[in-house]
This record gives C-alpha cells, sequence and structure tokens, in this order.
C-alpha cells in the first residue's frame, strides 16, 4: 500500500536568503528616513573685488586679500548634505563702508544656492576676512645702470654702462602707496671683471625707497623684470679738427686759410668706431656769411655716436683768413639759370639787385658790374607756369675769388610746355 503523503506549498518567506534582502532593503530606508541630521563643512573659494561697488566707483581696488578660502557648516539629512559642494552656496559682502586706502575686515554671509534645499547653514569660517585696498597708479621712472665692479684693463677706459635701446625707461603700475615709495629703479651688473674689450650682461632690475629699501614688486605690475646692459670699453686716439666750407666760390672749392683755437682733440670710444675715425669736422661755414667785418665763427664739437671728447673743450673758434679782402656794395643786372628743368624757360623778373661784394683788395677796384652776375639753380623746381621766387648767389665771369655776402632772392617767371 502506498503512504499518502501531504504536500504542503512553500512560500517566498521561507527563503533565508530573500527574506535576508529585503529585511537589509527595509533596514536601509527606515534609516535614511529617520536617521539624526549630521554636519559637514564645504570649503569655498571666494574672490573679494570693488567691481560694482561704491568703493570701486571711489577708485579702490583690492591689493591685498582677494583670493580668500572658508569653511561654510552645514546640518542636514546626510543623504542631502553628503553631495554639497561650493557650487551649492552664495557667499556676499559688502564694502559700503569703504571710502580710502588702508586694511579692513569684510564681513561674509552664506546662503543656499537654491532656496528649496534641505539643510540649514551653521556658521561661515572665519566670518570676516582682512582685505587691504588702495588707489592704482601708474608711474614712469627711469632705469640707472651701474656696473661698480667692472674694470678696464691697463691702456684702455671703461665707458658708462649702456642700456639697450627701449628699455632706459620703465612704466610701473600699482598701488598708490607703493608706487609713491618709489625713489629709483636700477639695474646693476652682479660681475667683478677686468675687461679688455666692450662686454654685455643682463642684470634684474630692483626698485628702493628713499632710504635705499628695496621694495617688494609682488603688487606691482611691470612690463619688464632684467635689462641687457652693455658695459663699452674705449680706446682713446687724438685727431685733427677741421673746419667745412660751402658755397666756396672756385678759387677756395679745395680750402681757404684759416687758424682754430683749438686744433686738436682727445677723443675715446669703442675700437671699432675710433679706429675709422681720422678727424673731426665741424658745422659748414658758409662763404655767403663770410666777410673782412664777419670772420669769425663758433662752434661746439660735433662727435659722431658713440664717441667722446677726452679734453673739455666747451668751444672752438674759427678764424678765416681774409685780411686782404674788401667789401663794397654793387648793383648787379645780370641775372643767370643753372640747371633749368626740360620743357621749361626762365626769364628773370627782377632786373636789379644791390650786393655785398667781397673780393681781394688787389682787384676789388678793377671789378666792372659788367663781370658780376647772380646765378640761381633751377633744379628740382617743377612749379607750374607763374612766377616765383628762386634763392641767387653772386658770380663772376671773369675772377674766381670773389663772392657776395648775404642772402639773395630774385623773381622769376617760369613757362611749361
Amino acid at each position: 500500500m502506498k503512504n499518502n503523503q501531504t504536500k504542503i506549498k512553500k512560500s517566498v518567506f521561507d527563503n533565508n536568503r530573500f527574506v535576508l534582502a529585503i529585511s537589509l532593503i527595509f533596514a536601509i530606508v527606515l534609516w535614511i528616513t529617520v536617521s539624526p541630521e549630521r554636519s559637514v563643512t564645504v570649503n569655498y573659494p571666494i574672490n573679494i573685488t570693488t567691481e560694482n561697488t561704491s568703493a570701486g566707483e571711489l577708485g579702490l581696488n583690492v591689493i591685498e586679500g582677494q583670493a580668500q578660502n572658508i569653511s561654510i557648516r552645514v546640518e542636514g539629512k546626510w543623504y542631502v548634505i553628503g553631495e554639497l559642494d561650493a557650487d551649492d552656496f552664495i557667499v556676499s559682502y559688502s564694502l559700503s563702508g569703504i571710502t580710502k586706502a588702508g586694511e579692513y575686515d569684510v564681513m561674509l554671509t552664506a546662503s543656499k544656492a537654491s532656496t528649496g534645499a534641505d539643510y540649514n547653514i551653521v556658521s561661515v569660517e572665519p566670518s570676516k576676512v582682512k582685505v587691504k585696498f588702495d588707489f592704482i597708479k601708474t608711474a614712469v621712472f627711469a632705469v640707472e645702470v651701474k656696473a661698480d665692479e667692472i674694470e678696464a684693463s691697463e691702456d684702455h677706459i671703461l665707458g658708462a654702462p649702456v642700456i639697450d635701446s627701449g628699455f632706459s625707461t620703465i612704466e610701473i603700475s600699482g598701488p598708490l602707496s607703493i608706487i609713491d615709495s618709489i625713489a629709483r629703479v636700477e639695474a646693476s651688473v652682479d660681475a667683478n671683471e677686468t675687461l679688455s674689450t666692450s662686454k654685455s650682461y643682463t642684470a634684474p632690475v630692483k626698485l628702493y625707497d628713499a632710504a635705499g629699501k628695496e621694495i617688494d614688486t609682488t603688487l606691482l605690475t611691470l612690463p619688464f623684470n632684467e635689462v641687457d646692459i652693455t658695459v663699452p670699453i674705449h680706446i682713446s686716439k687724438e685727431v685733427p679738427i677741421k673746419a667745412t666750407f660751402k658755397n666756396a666760390p672756385a678759387a677756395y672749392v679745395d680750402g681757404i686759410s684759416y687758424s682754430l683755437n683749438v686744433s686738436k682733440v682727445k677723443i675715446k670710444g669703442t675700437k671699432e668706431v675710433i679706429d675709422g675715425i681720422t678727424e673731426v669736422t665741424l658745422d659748414v661755414i658758409d662763404f655767403s656769411q663770410l666777410s673782412p667785418d664777419n670772420n669769425k665763427f663758433k662752434f661746439t664739437l660735433n662727435l659722431p655716436t658713440g664717441v667722446e671728447a677726452i679734453d673739455d673743450i666747451p668751444e672752438i673758434t674759427v678764424t678765416v683768413n681774409i685780411k686782404n679782402f674788401e667789401q663794397k656794395s654793387v648793383d648787379v643786372t645780370k641775372f643767370t639759370a643753372v640747371n633749368t628743368p626740360s620743357g621749361m624757360t626762365v626769364t628773370p623778373v627782377t632786373s636789379k639787385k644791390a650786393v655785398t661784394l667781397v673780393a681781394p683788395s688787389s682787384v676789388i677796384d678793377s671789378i666792372k658790374a659788367g663781370e658780376l652776375y647772380l646765378e640761381y639753380d633751377m633744379s628740382g623746381k617743377t612749379a607750374a607756369s607763374g612766377e616765383m621766387v628762386v634763392d641767387a648767389f653772386l658770380k663772376s665771369s671773369k675772377y674766381n675769388n670773389i663772392w657776395g655776402y648775404g642772402t639773395y632772392q630774385i623773381q622769376v617767371k617760369v613757362n611749361t610746355k
């Protein structure tokens, strides 16, 4: 006989693993819904500026304390506050009481970026920060150059250090109080050497106050922090001084006798420059300004770039030797054009011109008016038909050693094809 066994249907709750999983889920839900509030601290970077503030309208700027890190402590459900970061907050400050330069305590307050967020802001630490304000000023300073420890070798001369072109001045911007404290800007060569040839160095730019204390440049804006400096090493040389002339009559194109109160000068410069100098020429003497009564001319030395005079010569006098010359007034009625452009004809309108003739004493009384004429140069003249004024110079058809003292102009008529 078969045993009749009763089959009982099993429930899922008889499965221990299922029951364990369900229990764990219920426990988590229960923990979330009834868990106590907790607190967390969120780091918040704040940037304090005077933009769109009354302090900014006064011209004040933040010069120290602009970037700060603060901590915001909040309380709430863990599942809410656990994901908070700086983007969930707004930190505010007021600069309304700041009207002049100085250091101030700026109060900070924090609020929620989303007003419906379920948590509470407990504190902001620190609740106030120190911020320094000042007006911004820009000023230009000369850059002083030094090379105190550099020497020249024997038979050489140490030149003044030279800063690269474009760096002799510097424009500096920053807090008014710091800019106003700058007494000098200096670039000093940090080297101790004896040189026989010129040498270049790179030197840092440093700022000093009136007491000689170096100024910190952290809060300043400088276009450059270092410069290139050349320390030139010179050689010396003695060269003659020469007078030069223009508008000379044919007899004196190659020169006229003259004397100088100083005939030589000792100069210095780099070897490359000095080797190419054989003489020093003075400014030009125009024969139209030379007469028996006006034969002394005073000049200062005009030396080439990179050359200096070792001798102290404040002034040089040129005396032109025309003691055997005389002058007299004559009327000139002849006029001659030279270098007339093609397609142009020129006719003098002036019929007579009084001029001062300078000539050797031995011939001046023999010179006839018909032997004199005023020459005018038309090269470069591009005027249309009409009249114009041109410069004219006294010449002679017979004598090559005469000239006119003074400047003269005549009226001419121009016709162009």
